[in-house]
């Protein structure tokens, strides 16, 4: 359900953007400024995804898990179109991004899951394309990711001083995709990302000690999207 929600706000995307296409594009035509430094060079859009995480087990309880008795980590999907991104090609086949990303695991042994935890931040990166005279333009990302890290602890599981408590965290990513032309500024495109990166923490409790946090959260993303180019 979650994924076709997200599907219909995607199409809507469409339909907003090609109302847009037509009304302000028309009104810009004859603007210098916009002609020299925006159009055909700005563009705008958004997509869904699908997380594959690389290593979702981890050890036996309490030897080598991820944190005590945590030896599974679970992705959680959100499906909704609000990884959103803004890019700007210097020339056709050159440009740089910055998008916004999000990605969730729960994490879990034999009894049930402790909670979840999200990375969220920005992703910087170096557009490649490749121009030619069909409707599908392949391209290539290279970039570094920027996570928050936070965890949303499962009802029942924290009391007063027992926490996750996790570390910021960076990473290197490799994105490939093809852009498909629908209209004249307006394409989708499929999308497939890399990303390294990992989290460390410390788990607080008020009678144990503290314990080291490794949750291994490199990941293959999967998706589809929506584009606008002004």
């Amino acid at each position: 359900m979650r994924r076709r929600s997200g599907l219909v706000a995607l199409f809507v995307s469409v339909v907003l953007s090609s109302g847009f296409d037509v009304s302000v594009r028309a009104q810009l035509a004859d603007n210098d400024f916009y002609n020299s430094y925006i159009a055909n060079k700005l563009e705008i859009g958004t997509r869904i995804t699908h997380v594959v995480l690389l290593e979702d087990s981890r050890g036996e309880p309490y030897n080598g898990s991820f944190v005590g008795s945590i030896t599974m980590l679970k992705e959680d999907q959100d499906y909704l179109p609000t990884k959103f991104y803004v890019q700007y090609k210097f020339m056709p086949c050159l440009g740089i991004g910055l998008s916004y990303d999000r990605v969730g695991a729960e994490a879990w042994d034999h009894g049930g899951t402790d909670g979840t935890t999200v990375l969220s931040g920005p992703l910087l990166y170096l557009l490649g394309c490749y121009p030619n005279s069909t409707k599908f333009t392949p391209f290539c990302e290279l970039g570094a990711a920027f996570y928050s890290a936070d965890f949303d602890a499962a009802s029942g599981w924290s009391m007063p001083g027992k926490d996750f408590v996790l570390d910021n965290t960076q990473g290197f990513y490799l994105a490939l995709g093809c852009d498909w032309q629908i209209m004249e500024q307006f394409s989708v495109n499929v999308y497939g990302r890399y990303v390294d990166s990992d989290v460390d923490g410390v788990y607080t409790h008020p009678v144990n000690s503290d314990e080291d946090i490794i949750f291994t959260m490199s990941h293959l993303a999967f998706g589809v999207g929506a584009k606008f180019t002004f």
